[in-house]
């Protein structure tokens, strides 16, 4: 029999799908949900991993930052101590030229509006084009309002708040009456 018998073979047949191995619509949606969970547990998790590298990493710098400072050579500390003056003095000046130009070129200042400032020249030509002539600004200096203090004369200090109001509007020049509004 052994001869004439064909060999059987032994193979892994898969079985056919019957209706326990292919999920059903809501085990579908269960297994989906499922996964969705998970792979947000998983990126929640590596997210706190990360924070908690970077968390570390700045300690690890801080400690290392104290330590080159406690290392630090007196000659290095004082260089270091030595380029931050240089440059707070640096900044100092610019400060210092800035109000300088501001105060000396107020028009050309004003008219740039905080941009940066141009040279000096540059600054001296617009504050020239943009100052106001003499006789603008005699025009806009406002004329001298009589003092009843000091115009007393042979009059006596007045006694009431509707005693003053009389000798202001006595005194107010009538070509200036917006002066003094009631």
């Amino acid at each position: 029999m052994a001869d004439s018998e064909p060999a059987v073979v032994e193979t892994a047949e898969t079985p056919a799908p019957t209706a326990q191995t292919v999920p059903s619509a809501p085990d579908a949606a269960a297994t989906l949900k499922e996964a969705m969970a998970a792979n947000d547990r998983a990126r929640v998790a590596a997210q706190k991993e990360r924070d908690q590298y970077a968390k570390d990493l700045e300690a690890a710098r801080s400690e290392l930052a104290k330590h080159e400072q406690a290392n630090m050579s007196e000659l290095e500390k004082a260089q270091r101590e030595r380029d931050e003056a240089k440059a707070e003095a640096a900044k100092a000046k610019a400060d210092a030229e800035r109000i300088r130009l501001e105060t000396k070129y107020r028009y050309a200042v004003e008219a740039l509006a905080g941009e940066p400032l141009p040279s000096e020249e540059a600054l001296a030509r617009l504050n020239e084009k943009l100052k106001p002539t003499a006789a603008a600004v005699e025009t806009e200096a406002p004329p001298i309002i009589p003092n009843p203090a000091k115009d007393r004369g042979t009059e006596s200090r007045p006694q009431s708040a509707s005693d003053l109001i009389r000798l202001i509007d006595e005194r107010a020049p009538a070509e200036h009456p917006h002066w003094y509004n009631r």
